[in-house]
């Protein structure tokens, strides 16, 4: 990632760098995943600390298409209920299915604490289902597929695996303006493969979350429930953010402690062992909020406060054995936000007022 970084560096130069740090949100019109690198003065990816909205140059046509279109703007915030659908489409023998049923559980619970939504799972197994399915809840806001991915690199085709079938989705028509894809390396880029993704945005979504590469089930889940818990933060009236970039960009930003303390059993159960009415974990996340951790070194400065909270419980020695550089992955950053999420609004003052004059009337 750090030659990425250099490459970039290299290829903006000095002038087009500081743009890149300077603008708030960037819209990138290509098949590779700058917000991948990290540039010479940062030790975190781009991804981390800027909002990224990519318009995939695959298929070229539809590229041409939509580069000088404005999207419309799409409002799922406080004063509109939120529907969140989620199409189960593991196989309830598969070996993964528990951590599927987890996150799902834990996102109910979620919308259950929350006014002004609601959350619908349906088990699909047939491509057919999928499409009834989407015909019976045309009012979803979110749509959240639960599959596995095949990637074909002969083909360069990247498909969503339903029962017993490879679906790329090239038939269906109108979907969620939102679509959350819980699935591996359903979207890889720099091959220009025509993905399931690109599918849905001609579909009708106008934002498709999906991943470069295969994932673990286990992280996956942490990540997008903390996505979700953050969309109802910001729904709430936390932070400045506003739009769905911004708030993914949050998100992964602030994932390195819960990828670096996955990489051990043992920190992972320390972090979440209360001890003097707190958790290590809950102390760092205090931390973090007051500034200790900056968005453009996350996972640097993410390993000293661990560090200087593990020293506090004595745990330093066996936490500088087993936290190096080699030995955890930032898969967070290895996910793509495809489309127009710079226009999907979390929190907006003046379309919530405007929903609700359309109700007193």
């Amino acid at each position: 990632l750090k030659k990425l970084g250099a490459l970039l560096s290299n290829t903006l130069q000095p002038y087009g760098i500081d743009i890149v740090k300077l603008v708030s949100q960037i819209t990138v019109f290509s098949d590779f995943p700058i917000g991948l690198a990290v540039l010479p003065e940062c030790s975190a990816p781009l991804c981390c600390f800027k909002p990224f909205s990519y318009r995939p140059l695959t298929p070229l046509t539809r590229a041409f298409q939509c580069e000088m279109t404005k999207c419309p703007q799409v409002y799922i915030g406080r004063g509109k209920l939120l529907k969140i659908l989620v199409a189960e489409c593991v196989d309830k023998s598969d070996k993964i299915r528990p951590f599927c049923d987890s996150l799902i559980a834990s996102l109910r619970k979620l919308v259950n604490d929350h006014e002004e939504a609601e959350i619908i799972v349906e088990e699909i197994n047939r491509t057919s289902d999928f499409k009834a399915m989407l015909c019976k809840h045309k009012d979803a806001d979110i749509l959240l597929v639960s599959a596995h991915g095949s990637y074909d690199v002969e083909k360069n085709k990247a498909a969503l695996v339903i029962g017993k079938e490879l679906c790329m989705m090239e038939d269906i028509i109108g979907v969620p303006p939102i679509v959350l894809l819980s699935a591996c390396h359903v979207m890889p880029r720099g091959k220009g493969a025509v993905t399931v993704g690109d599918m849905f945005l001609r579909a009708g979504a106008f934002a498709v979350l999906g991943t470069f590469i295969p994932v673990d089930v286990r992280r996956n889940a942490i990540l997008l429930l903390r996505f979700f818990t953050d969309i109802f933060a910001v729904r709430d009236g936390w932070s400045h953010m506003r739009t769905l970039d911004q708030v993914w960009c949050h998100t992964v930003g602030s994932n390195a402690v819960h990828e670096i303390l996955s990489s051990s059993d043992k920190l992972n159960e320390w972090a979440n062992t209360e001890k003097n009415g707190t958790f290590p974990v809950s102390e760092f996340k205090k931390q973090a909020f007051d500034g200790k951790v900056r968005t453009t070194h996350t996972y640097e400065d993410t390993k000293k406060l661990l560090r200087k909270l593990a020293v506090i419980d004595g745990m330093e020695k066996y936490f500088d054995a087993v936290i190096r550089d080699d030995n955890y992955f930032p898969e967070s950053v290895f996910y793509q936000l495809i489309g127009s999420p710079e226009n999907i609004f979390v929190r907006n003052p003046l379309m919530r007022n405007y929903l609700e004059s359309l109700r007193h009337e």
